[in-house]
């Protein structure tokens, strides 16, 4: 193996995958994002409408890639809103353009989906034993969380020592990286807001 496959294959196994994208332990440049052209928010839809109501709905417009209903992780109730992908943007700015929108009996609202990174904050030097309800509980003070991602070490099997908080508004995560050291229970921890924290070192929170 030369020296340059060998660096690739150091680079692959000191990183993390969050959100179907890569973080890297020397930054936050490959973190993936999502073909926001093609995607549209769809809110108060009725509870029993599946992925496959969507689908099938917004099919209307042009071929849908994919639809997902928002669940509630602990009741598994549905969050009365989801994701709809177009495979093509014209498709995304027919459904746009619609002016009412009604899936089984229910007027629903049509919007563009926001990047999620413009809704996320990273949080460094956490204490890695917390419980994530008690961080959860701490980050709801600025407004809805709608997920916590929390990485694990891969050889450790132990939470790492930091974290990101996606909020359902983008405004709430202004809020909340609006002063970047914070006291977190008895230990101060540093907050990111996302859409700035293009070179934040993770090995200062290993």
């Amino acid at each position: 193996m030369d020296t340059q496959d060998s660096h690739q294959e150091e680079q692959t196994q000191n990183s993390e995958t969050v959100n179907g994208g890569t973080v890297s332990e020397g930054g936050l440049k490959d973190l993936g994002k999502g073909n926001e052209d093609k995607k549209i928010f769809v809110g108060g839809i009725a509870y029993d409408v599946t992925n496959e109501d969507l689908s099938q709905y917004f099919s209307q417009y042009g071929e849908v890639a994919q639809a997902q209903v928002k669940y509630d992780r602990n009741t598994g109730r549905s969050r009365g809103f989801a994701f709809v992908e177009f495979t093509t943007g014209e498709a995304c700015r027919a459904a746009l353009n619609a002016r009412e929108q009604s899936l089984k009996g229910k007027t629903v609202e049509v919007k563009p989906a926001k990047s999620r990174e413009n809704k996320k904050v990273f949080v460094g030097g956490l204490p890695a034993d917390h419980p994530e309800e008690e961080l959860r509980n701490h980050f709801e003070q600025y407004g809805k969380v709608e997920d916590i991602e929390w990485p694990f070490d891969k050889q450790t099997k132990a939470r790492r020592n930091f974290a990101f908080i996606v909020f359902e508004e983008e405004e709430a995560a202004e809020r909340a990286s609006a002063t970047p050291k914070q006291m977190f229970g008895s230990r101060e921890v540093t907050y990111y807001y996302m859409y700035l924290a293009i070179d934040v070192n993770l090995d200062l929170y290993i």
